[in-house]
């Protein structure tokens, strides 16, 4: 959730351009948008955090929370 909001306020490309709809469909076009950015952003890190060495489903808290 807390990615979704960042890129719902800080809006990068292409959030930015659906932004600028000013109709309903803008509105959501540009909730999907970011809801994208957050995914991908999330994917990443835990894409990164599995390579961390130590750092495994049954390691330590802060990669359990973030890893499936």
């Amino acid at each position: 959730f807390l990615l979704f909001r960042l890129f719902d306020v800080w809006k990068p490309w292409p959030v930015s351009a659906l932004d600028r709809w000013k109709t309903g469909a803008g509105v959501v076009a540009d909730d999907l948008a970011a809801g994208l950015w957050a995914a991908a952003t999330y994917a990443l890190l835990v894409h990164l955090l599995r390579a961390v060495p130590g750092c495994s489903p049954a390691a330590a808290f802060w990669c359990l929370e973030l890893l499936p």
